[in-house]
């Protein structure tokens, strides 16, 4: 019993050294951005989408957006899960409250 104690650490170990070497590789993350000028009060939308392209899977992953005060938050659609190993697609919609 105690040599199965032994075993679970181990394995336990092992992984979370994987985890920390090759844990974020192929990790990619990117924005788009609907479109390119914004008039006061028109609406656009940005699209964040972040994608795990390895088979080790990302256990935790904490994505911080900061955007400026001008942008006054609408809406934002459920993350998807899409075709691959793991991809994250966020979509935001605001408008723009100020000129700049």
């Amino acid at each position: 019993m105690l040599w199965c104690y032994i075993l679970i650490l181990t394995f336990t170990f092992l992984l979370n050294k994987l985890t920390i070497k090759y844990g974020f590789k192929g990790i990619e993350y990117y924005r788009k951005i609907s479109k390119t000028n914004v008039e006061i009060g028109e609406e656009f939308k940005i699209t964040m989408i972040v994608e795990n392209r390895k088979p080790l899977p990302v256990t935790f992953l904490k994505v911080t957006e900061h955007f400026p005060d001008s942008f006054q938050y609408k809406f934002k659609v459920n993350p998807i899960q899409t075709s691959g190993y793991f991809c994250i697609t966020i979509l935001i919609c605001f408008s723009c409250l100020i000129k700049g």
